[in-house]
């Protein structure tokens, strides 16, 4: 028996020194994959640990020695080389490191799809090189194509280290990644005015009301105001240029502005801007004669246009938060995610009244106009839009030498021979029909 207790012993023993002996050369090999800046730290600091150094795991659980080693690091070593030692550690340690890339990757795919789709049923509805097709189709064309290169941009961006820890990212895919988002900058407001500018266009078209075009233009002018200040800014918020994308390296390369503020500010503004092309039709849409059913899917639309704003908050928030962090390439994430969601879901706001047209063709029984307090098969006409008299108010009290004539036309096309609004008329598209009516005309 005694015999038994001893092998056990000896083995348990042997056990023990060989885990010892693989504990020392993982530390050894630590020390040696280390940077000489940071292998030298943790030389000096490592023994004052209450942990014997054959033991790893308790060196790894000291994060108060680990701080000092961390301190010491930045100290007396180049950014880079922080960063090289910080994996390393966190490596030997076990510890597993964030990549949340195929996050973006699956939002912005769904949310892209979504929105193309949308803008093909707008080509559809109004196609290229048609009478149909207008200026807001040629600038949500643009603004389409644009935002396909800007998620084609932070893809790449994705693919290179854009959600994952810093330390875990190669040097030069961290400048690859900070040089996507400025170029994505870039874009983000370009189609974000763009988007608006399409939005106002229609609108300015389909309400004729003398306040409404006053506030349309004026917010349509601070949206360019907006585009111009702000890609200045943009151009000129570092020196040089690549300060922006290789300022982590060595902060004392170059000069930015305050980039956080600029950066809040724009989302500010754009915020307002939002706000201000949701609110200003709203009064008028509740005049209109139309079915509670008609309102509903009319404001249904600007509800869209108000999640954009909803979108845009969150957005700020998370610069916000981005401003405080220094794992750059994984903060930078969310900041990321929310501005492609708002592009896309402010791509399919402006394709929806198109995209209704659309549905009366497929769904007729569900958004097809109601005659019932609409004209030409559509909504009423606007309040400052006279119509002509009736027959028996046009001939009383005339000239003998008047010219009466009767004709068929399609009401709609009374105010503006060209202008086919969304909101207002059935398109010619679908092949269908308009309701006609007469009126007298004279001539003296």
């Amino acid at each position: 028996m005694l015999k038994i207790f001893l092998s056990v012993f000896i083995l348990l023993r042997l056990f023990a020194m060989a885990s010892a002996q693989a504990s020392m050369e993982q530390l050894e090999e630590l020390l040696a994959a280390l940077p000489h800046c940071a292998a030298i730290c943790a030389e000096t600091i490592v023994p004052t640990s209450t942990c014997a150094l054959t033991d790893l795991t308790c060196i790894c659980e000291d994060t108060a020695m680990l701080a000092q080693v961390s301190s010491c690091t930045q100290a007396n070593c180049t950014i880079v080389e922080s960063l090289t030692a910080q994996n390393i550690t966190l490596s030997t340690c076990g510890v597993t490191p964030h990549n949340d890339s195929h996050i973006y990757v699956v939002v912005v795919s769904v949310f892209l799809v979504v929105a193309i789709l949308f803008y093909l049923v707008r080509l559809y509805v109004r196609p290229p090189f048609t009478p149909l097709f207008r200026i807001d189709d040629a600038i949500m064309l643009v603004a389409t194509i644009s935002i396909i290169v800007f998620t084609g941009v932070n893809l790449e961006a994705a693919h290179l280290g854009l959600g994952q820890d810093i330390w875990n990212v190669a040097p030069d895919n961290i400048d690859t990644v900070l040089k996507n988002f400025f170029i994505g900058e870039f874009l983000y407001i370009f189609i974000g005015v763009l988007t608006k500018l399409a939005v106002l266009v229609f609108e300015l078209k389909v309400f004729a009301q003398p306040l409404f075009q006053k506030m349309g233009y004026i917010v349509m002018a601070g949206c360019i105001l907006y585009f111009v200040a702000f890609m200045f800014i943009l151009g000129f918020e570092c020196t040089p240029v690549s300060f922006f994308w290789t300022q982590w390296r060595d902060p004392s390369a170059g000069k930015c502005i305050n980039i956080n503020a600029g950066g809040w500010a724009a989302a500010a503004i754009n915020i307002a801007l939002d706000l201000s092309i949701l609110i200003i039709p709203i009064p008028v849409i509740m005049k209109l004669q139309i079915s509670r059913q008609q309102k509903v899917q009319i404001l249904s639309m600007f509800g869209v246009g108000a999640f954009i704003t909803v979108i845009s908050i969150i957005r700020l928030q998370a610069l916000i938060t981005f401003a405080t962090e220094t794992n750059l390439t994984y903060n930078l994430l969310q900041t990321s995610i929310w501005s492609s969601i708002e592009l896309y879901v402010s791509v399919i706001c402006a394709c929806m009244p198109a995209f209704r047209l659309f549905l009366q063709r497929i769904w007729p029984s569900k958004f097809a106009n109601s005659g019932k307090g609409s004209y030409g098969n559509s909504y009423v006409r606007q309040p400052n839009v006279v119509d002509p008299a009736p027959p028996q108010q046009a001939s009383a009290g005339l000239p003998r030498n008047h010219i009466t004539k009767s004709m068929d036309v399609n009401v709609s096309d009374v105010r503006r021979d060209t202008d086919e609004m969304e909101l207002r008329e059935q398109s010619e598209w679908d092949g269908q029909p308009k309701t006609t009516t007469s009126f007298i005309g004279h001539a003296v």
